[in-house]
């Protein structure tokens, strides 16, 4: 998976989609999503509190009947990913 470098104060600017696709799929479309928003029942209690986050954008997909997604890790300008909430 590669990478997107995006200030912290742009990557919240995204929408939200942690669980769900955004609707209008639209070529460029971007949109972040938090990786451990619900983690599993056997995952330990910390995990509820973890926030990694992806950005996920529709692409051309091979039938131009379909769209296609690439997902990407939020890392800021020193490559290091962002992790947490708004309130870093």
């Amino acid at each position: 998976m590669q990478d997107t470098v995006i200030s912290r104060a742009d990557l919240f600017k995204l929408l939200e989609y942690s669980c769900s696709l955004p609707a209008g799929t639209i070529i460029g479309k971007r949109w972040r999503r938090d990786i451990h928003a619900y983690p599993p029942p056997e995952a330990p209690p910390v995990a509820a509190e973890l926030h990694e986050w992806q950005i996920g954008e529709y692409v051309e997909g091979p039938d131009p009947e379909y769209v296609g997604i690439v997902w990407s890790w939020a890392v800021d300008e020193n490559h290091e990913p962002h992790r947490g909430t708004t309130k870093r």
